[in-house]
């Protein structure tokens, strides 16, 4: 327990030389984590000096002695004769992992000395060279600094940031003539937006930066305060793994992309990205960043259970471990490797898996924005919504639209955070990351929401303004505020409209939130239209004969919106209103009758055709059924395409229920106790009324719904298909879980006098809607229906 200073860096190394392994602890941790620490190793001698020797003695367990260096100087300077074995444990880095809980990574002695060589050579170190160390000493990151610089004779400047601040640090580079820079990523970008015009750095050959994803525009930032043949390395290594990575490139010349890689990898880690279940992840795609081989991890202290976690099964070798690095990165076309963020940078909401990452790094783009983090927030009794924080860049000022506007033209809705908070700087950890967990709750105060409130002008809006506050549990939603922009989702949207039927009377489709997204325009819409019809459009532009969705029994028809930017543009896309189809036949028993109604609206829509279908889940029956009535009315059916559709006949509750508590036990584990208790009133109902809704309980139905429940019961249980005499396109999830694909390829077939076409697409069923899942079907749809008039 030393300052960051020359005591510190003799004491290690004392350590070290004795084959016995070494723990630094920071004076920047709490008392209460020290003695957590301390009675984790159960460690004999508790080094410190003489400022902090109290200190020491009050947190250290009685077993363990603690000893002043002034005092070591004066013991028995006889060299020993014993040398630590390579395999060896050399030292113990606590990390805090996502629990908090401290765990001790040990790093061998034989690997420790490996990287300092190899850092020597790769970064051409000599005896002219100035290293200033900003990293730590109780980080990984501190001691391949200094066994390299140790190793080719450099001179290390030991900097200490919290004692120091950013202040005085240009004034160290200047005047100990800096020529390697190791500094994180974060601390990087705040040194930066400190330097005024004209500031120059003109021994600064290298700048090191890692621990975080490195940005372009960073690297623009940087190249006007360093010589213009200096180099940037950036790299991506663990606690646990070492380098994986690593990516050098001239200050004035930075990789293209707005995110700069980490380099090709390491060859001997042989890096693979995986998925969720570890299985490769397509070209291009986000995954784990794992390694194959070369990582020579002993394991966490005290910890083998923990340990194993590191290491699964190799899905190419299945007879190897693969070690798991926690990270997420992306592979270029070129080889190189992108880091992306943290796995837990990546989240599901509202049933979207997304990637924060992705966000902040568009956010970055933005020319006012110094630097963005996302993360998710959970308000009492309400379901995770993203939250953005914000650093602007000196003088600038933007506001929550800004932020909104910039997002809506580069992402999809769902992943436009709900939250905008502007900070002057961000929380940093003793590593130099930012400190997410320090961030502030956003205010959810209108006047901290960043937009101009529009009040409601008259008791119309109001009683509308109240309907969203209730859904949404903000308070004072304005005219301008949208649906999309507060977090809303399908869910919200079939809650949202079932207050809304009850408050004014009159049932409206939720697929007008498309157009109507304003809680204004929204308003206006209700006072002028009077719900009729059963087909709604979802993309009205081009000259080609529209194509007709049927969603599944529980979906919204405007979660297809996310299917249009990778469909034919001109080619029209219509859907069905299921709850609405469904007030029109309330005393359907079976899916016939509800059909015959669809084929009236339909040839009434369209009186010609070829026809183009689409059924998605339980639609695809509804969509199966109406393409045979128009068969035998005399009518030309182009394309019949089933988007991962159950086989007929079958009963799936055995399955579905144990899938069920899988996918909604997670989720009420993320929820405090009155989210848990919303969450489980929302639900339950909808799973009994799912499997065994009756006639008798029709009234209960459209209670705990408000829409389509009954389609359930009919289209799912009844539905006995005749027989179709076109082709077939039926799209199945590689990942569903319900009904392999050969048992749904053999029930269809039995009714189909056509082809038969199953195109496996990556993904579980409850994905299909959102990215990156929704595109692989929307442009193989868009190609096989291309030659359709």
């Amino acid at each position: 327990l030393l300052n960051q200073s020359d005591d510190m860096l003799l004491g290690l190394l004392g350590v070290m030389r004795s084959g016995h392994f070494y723990v630094i602890l920071s004076n920047n941790n709490p008392p209460e984590r020290l003695k957590q620490i301390l009675a984790n190793l159960e460690a004999p001698i508790l080094l410190t000096n003489r400022a902090q020797e109290m200190f020491s003695s009050e947190i250290a367990p009685q077993d363990c002695k603690v000893v002043c260096i002034e005092d070591a100087w004066k013991l028995d300077k006889t060299p020993l004769d014993r040398q630590p074995a390579p395999d060896s444990v050399a030292a113990i880095y606590y990390t805090s992992g996502s629990t908090g809980e401290p765990k001790g990574v040990l790093r061998l002695q034989s690997v420790l000395v490996a990287r300092g060589l190899d850092e020597v050579s790769r970064n051409e170190l000599t005896q002219a060279d100035n290293i200033a160390l900003l990293y730590p000493l109780s980080t990984p990151a501190s001691i391949t600094t200094m066994l390299p610089a140790i190793f080719a004779g450099c001179t290390i400047v030991l900097y200490d940031m919290p004692a120091h601040g950013l202040t005085a640090l240009n004034h160290t580079l200047l005047k100990d003539e800096i020529t390697i820079l190791r500094i994180p990523v974060e601390l990087l970008r705040s040194w930066i937006s400190t330097l005024e015009p004209g500031t120059f750095f003109p021994k600064i050959r290298a700048i090191n930066s890692a621990g975080d994803v490195l940005y372009r525009r960073d690297v623009e930032r940087l190249s006007q305060f360093v010589p213009e043949n200096a180099e940037v390395v950036h790299h991506l290594s663990g606690s646990e793994s070492g380098l994986l990575a690593h990516n050098v490139f001239p200050v004035r010349n930075p990789p293209d992309g707005e995110i700069i890689p980490v380099g090709f990898p390491s060859p001997e880690r042989d890096i693979v990205l995986l998925d969720e279940n570890y299985a490769p992840v397509p070209a291009g795609e986000i995954g784990e960043i794992c390694a194959r081989a070369g990582v020579h991890f002993p394991g966490y202290w005290k910890r083998p259970d923990l340990t194993k976690t590191k290491f699964v099964q190799d899905p190419l070798e299945p007879s190897r471990k693969i070690y798991c690095s926690g990270d997420l990165g992306r592979f270029r076309p070129d080889g190189r490797l992108e880091f992306i963020g943290r796995k837990d940078a990546r989240v599901k909401i509202r049933g979207y898996s997304i990637d924060m990452a992705a966000i902040e790094s568009v956010l970055t783009t933005m020319p006012e924005v110094r630097r963005a983090v996302v993360k998710p927030i959970q308000a009492t009794g309400v379901q995770k919504r993203l939250a953005a924080y914000i650093v602007l860049d000196s003088g600038e000022q933007l506001t929550g639209r800004d932020f909104r506007s910039y997002l809506a033209s580069r992402l999809p809705a769902y992943m436009i955070p709900a939250y905008f908070t502007i900070l002057d700087e961000f929380p940093l950890t003793v590593t130099g990351k930012v400190n997410r967990q320090a961030l502030p709750n956003p205010d959810l105060a209108r006047e901290q929401r960043l937009m101009p409130y529009r009040p409601p002008r008259d008791s119309f809006e109001a009683d509308l303004a109240k309907i969203w506050e209730a859904e949404f549990r903000i308070p004072q939603i304005g005219l301008d505020d949208g649906f999309f922009e507060l977090g809303g989702d399908s869910l919200t949207a079939a809650r949202l409209f079932v207050a809304i039927e009850k408050r004014f009377g009159q049932y409206y489709p939720s697929s007008i939130l498309l157009e109507h997204s304003s809680l204004e325009k929204l308003a206006a819409y209700l006072r002028e239209h009077e719900a009729s019809g059963v087909i709604s459009p979802l993309q009205t532009s081009g000259s080609k004969k529209p194509i007709f969705i049927l969603p599944g029994s529980y979906d919204p028809l405007f979660i297809f919106r996310n299917m249009l930017p990778y469909f034919d543009p001109e080619r029209p896309v219509y859907g069905f209103e299921l709850a609405r189809v469904y007030r029109q036949v309330e005393g359907a028993t079976n899916i016939s009758e509800l059909v015959k109604d669809l084929v009236s609206a339909l040839k009434e829509f369209q009186p010609q055709g070829p026809y183009h279908i689409l059924g998605f889940s339980s639609g695809g029956f509804l969509a199966f059924e109406l393409a045979c009535q128009l068969e035998r009315a005399g009518d030309s059916v182009g394309l019949l395409a089933l988007l991962d559709t159950s086989a007929p006949g079958k009963n799936l509750f055995d399955k579905f229920l144990p899938l069920a508590l899988k996918y909604h036990l997670p989720n009420l584990r993320s929820l405090d106790w009155d989210g848990r208790r919303n969450y489980i009133r929302q639900r339950i109902p909808r799973l009994w009324v799912r499997f065994f809704s009756t006639a008798l309980l029709r009234p209960f139905s459209r209670k705990v719904l408000g829409t389509n429940v009954q389609l359930v019961n009919i289209v799912s249980k009844s539905f006995k298909p005749t027989r179709f005499n076109g082709d077939m396109l039926l799209f199945s999830a590689e990942n569903r879980k319900l009904d392999a694909s050969e048992d749904r390829a053999s029930a269809w077939g039995e009714h189909l006098a056509g082809k038969l076409t199953i195109v496996p697409i990556p993904g579980e069923h409850k994905d299909l809607m959102s990215d990156p899942y929704v595109k692989p079907w929307a442009a193989k749809l868009s190609e096989a229906i291309f030659r359709q008039p």
